[in-house]
């Protein structure tokens, strides 16, 4: 059966196109204590959630396109199998039609690609605005991860239908949703959320004192800080618009360096490094079964894009074995986040007499930052997630409160995430906040961590907006 007959017949049943639609069973992990919940379940979770509403949006679809050519003039023609909208919402569905799970390899380049030619010719179209449909078969394991990435990591709204149908009879066909598989996510997951694979670039700026920070002597006043959190917010929205997963904050250090002379102020950028990720994965992936040869020569020389990706070694073996281009990737991408914030300071901090502040930064991961004195120095303030980091606090958030609202205190006094202190009343009280955010990466990091000896290492982390609520007094013994 081709492409084409599968084309002409959707197009022939459109009017009744959820007809060919297969209900799909959605099953969810069952989370029966969200305290020691793994974000690969959570993530699996909010990813079926998608898949019910975007289900909802399959069986309520108008066609209003076949096989339409998407040009420009002097350029080569695009062109997309249909193009729906959903019945009583807004927004454009365009679908993909591919017969082999070969073709299926390119077509999210193309189904993109022809998202990105609508959004030309209905400027300012938001992303969300597009739903991004692929019918295909699944064979390959990249489809399957391809379609959770952009699910997930790029916030794109698409699912993929499998065609079936008997014996070449072209009037049976069936569509049926793809579910990924949990393992998936795992590897997606996996190692994301190590402190060692978070890069953080922290920026210092001239004190300028009795406007950013305190004179010596003196008490920062609100409005210092408020200023403080207005830079960390709008470096939060560039971090989200470019796609990087992580958070940002600002902070000064404690009044009593104000007499110093150390620059007072300072912004600092988290952001998973995908670089470090995929080395640690390729790690864990081959440790149990590594060749001693390939085994010497990663103790020697290192993970290097040849381990990532093989198919290098065709025409550029000798290249990426003289150079570690992984290495270099790994080491020069905290400068995405450099230039956010040199971006953010240079612009805010701009005055009708002044256009430049000093500044200077430096570089860690966040596990070597946490270690760093002038983190517990520091009055670190309101602390802003982005990407995937964002969903999580809040679908993490929403699962613990539900658990609160149906067990007992009795219930409850077993678990630590949730005793006295552990969780505030209100969620919005959590939103921002140094101590519970900072606990919430380390939930993601190895949620089996929060038990007694952790609680025990919080209380003396000197957060100065801690979980446990630790005033001032408590810091400083």
């Amino acid at each position: 059966m081709t492409e084409k007959q599968i084309q002409n017949y959707i197009w022939e049943k459109r009017k009744n196109f959820a007809d060919l639609l297969v209900a799909p069973q959605f099953q969810k992990v069952n989370i029966e204590n969200p305290t020691y919940a793994s974000p690969s379940d959570v993530l699996y979770n909010m990813v079926i959630n998608r898949y019910e509403k975007l289900w909802d949006t399959m069986n309520e679809i108008s066609f209003f396109g076949c096989e339409v050519p998407l040009t420009e003039e002097g350029k080569s023609t695009m062109r997309t199998d249909f193009l729906a909208n959903r019945c009583g919402n807004d927004g454009i569905v365009v679908v993909e039609l591919k017969r082999s799970d070969q073709t299926a390899r390119q077509a999210y380049t193309e189904l993109l690609a022809y998202g990105s030619y609508l959004r030309t010719k209905f400027t300012p179209m938001s992303g969300d605005d597009i739903i991004y449909v692929l019918i295909s078969p699944v064979g390959e394991r990249i489809v399957e991860q391809a379609t959770i990435n952009t699910l997930i990591y790029d916030n794109n709204k698409v699912c993929l239908l499998i065609p079936k149908y008997d014996d070449g009879d072209i009037n049976t066909l069936k569509l049926e949703l793809w579910i990924p598989d949990k393992k998936v996510f795992e590897d997606l997951s996996y190692s994301c959320f190590n402190r060692e694979n978070i890069s953080v670039s922290k920026i210092v700026w001239e004190s300028l004192p009795d406007e950013w920070s305190p004179k010596p002597g003196e008490k920062p006043t609100p409005e210092m800080y408020n200023r403080l959190n207005k830079v960390s917010s709008i470096a939060a929205q560039l971090m989200e618009e470019r796609g990087i997963h992580g958070f940002v904050y600002c902070a000064q250090l404690i009044p009593e360096f104000a007499k110093t002379g150390f620059d007072m102020n300072a912004i600092v950028l988290a952001g998973v490094n995908p670089y470090k990720v995929a080395r640690e994965r390729f790690i864990f992936d081959i440790a149990l079964n590594c060749p001693p040869k390939l085994a010497d020569r990663i103790n020697k020389n290192g993970v290097n894009m040849l381990d990532i990706l093989p198919s290098l070694a065709s025409k550029a073996g000798d290249v990426n074995t003289e150079e570690n281009y992984l290495e270099q990737l790994e080491e020069t991408w905290t400068s995405k986040l450099d230039e956010i914030g040199y971006e953010i300071l240079n612009s805010l901090t701009q005055t009708f007499e002044r256009d430049y502040i000093s500044k200077e930064h430096g570089e860690f991961t966040w596990e070597t930052l946490l270690d760093n004195s002038e983190d517990y120095l520091s009055d670190n303030l309101d602390i802003h997630l982005t990407g995937v980091f964002r969903q999580l606090f809040f679908e993490y958030a929403r699962i613990d409160y539900k658990y609160i609202r149906t067990h007992s205190d009795k219930e409850l006094e077993d678990f630590p995430a949730y005793q006295e202190g552990g969780i505030p009343y209100e969620f919005i009280d959590m939103v921002n906040s140094q101590g519970y955010v900072r606990m919430f990466i380390e939930r993601l990091a190895n949620p089996f961590l929060l038990d007694d000896y952790f609680l025990e290492e919080i209380k003396t982390a000197r957060f100065k907006h801690s979980l446990l609520n630790i005033n001032k007094e408590d810091n400083n013994k």
